[in-house]
């Protein structure tokens, strides 16, 4: 099994934190294209993320593929 992780590029105007240069960051589309293996879930996903102003919401790109 292979879990990959990475900020996702909608993270520059819709999310918060990460690096802010889209030539950096991920799609669904780009993680698939990076393996050869079988994909079992290329998304995006939200997750929770506590800041000095508050809680906000970090998007990234989440790939599970297996052998």
């Amino acid at each position: 099994m292979l879990f990959v992780v990475g900020h996702h590029v909608d993270n520059v105007d819709s999310g918060a934190g990460g690096p802010q240069n889209p030539e950096v960051l991920y799609t669904e589309s780009d993680l698939m294209d990076w393996t050869d293996l079988d994909v079992v879930s290329s998304t995006r996903v939200g997750r929770g993320v506590e800041t000095e102003d508050g809680p906000v919401v970090a998007l990234d790109a989440v790939l599970i593929a297996r052998r």
